[in-house]
């Protein structure tokens, strides 16, 4: 197996490895804590399954932000994010590097290069605070039957090609208000309204200023559409969210 870049610079701690002792009481946790962020590419088995699943994952949390995956590397494990987030980020030939997406709970990271042997597209940063399980491609075929997963697997690829659709259209013809409220809808849904994002990353995603995603963002909050915490963003009223529109002032 490659060592990743995190564990050639120290590994955080790991609270569990194999299936048994320890291990099998900590994935009885995870698979709770999963119940509230369910991971789409594990969708459709059960929870004995699952937990089957995280007993035999490496579990680890970070304590300080670690790259775990870089652009362009092979890569045989791809990792489940339970809880913190993880950061997406591409770079072009000239060095220019853009925030691409932030990775949260139930979603996971490298496993399109996973199962498809190809380079990674994009670099990982994993956040401090954050907790990942890392597993392999035969660990996830012994637990997801492979109609299931291909299954799964295009339904996270069509939700990712729908994503970047409607962030090339809200570049190109919305105003930095709607730019805003349109990455708030894509980073929750109806059953997960909370992101934990901060306004320095909405201004990286949306490509406006900090003080206008502020502006905005008391907005909202102040309309009751909107709930603010540091660090976070929770969706009150998403049928409201979805119909404010401004008038278009560019990219």
């Amino acid at each position: 197996m490659r060592t990743t870049t995190a564990e050639r610079n120290g590994s955080d701690s790991t609270m569990s490895v194999g299936a048994t002792g320890p291990g099998t009481h900590l994935a009885a946790s995870l698979v709770r804590i999963m119940s509230h962020h369910p991971a789409a590419l594990l969708a459709g088995i059960d929870v004995p399954t699952m937990h089957s699943f995280l007993s035999r994952c490496r579990i680890t949390r970070h304590t300080r932000p670690q790259k775990i995956i870089t652009q362009g590397d092979g890569l045989d494990h791809a990792y489940l994010v339970i809880g913190g987030a993880v950061e997406i980020t591409v770079m072009d030939e000239s060095g220019n590097c853009l925030l691409a997406h932030l990775s949260q709970a139930g979603e996971v990271v490298g496993e399109v290069e996973l199962l498809s042997r190809r380079p990674c597209v994009a670099s990982a940063t994993v956040r401090a605070g954050s907790t990942l399980a890392r597993f392999d491609k035969a660990l996830l075929r012994a637990h997801v039957p492979a109609e299931r997963l291909l299954e799964n697997l295009s339904g996270l690829l069509h939700a990712r090609l729908s994503r970047d659709n409607m962030l090339h259209l809200t570049a190109l013809f919305c105003s930095s208000e709607d730019r805003i409220r349109r990455h708030i809808l894509l980073l929750t849904t109806p059953d997960a309204p909370r992101t934990d994002i901060s306004q320095t990353d909405l201004a990286a995603f949306t490509g406006c200023s900090r003080q206008t995603v502020n502006r905005t963002l008391a907005q909202l909050r102040d309309e009751g559409i909107l709930r603010l915490t540091r660090g976070s963003i929770t969706v009150l009223d998403r049928k409201r969210l979805q119909r404010l529109r401004a008038p278009t002032d560019g990219p």
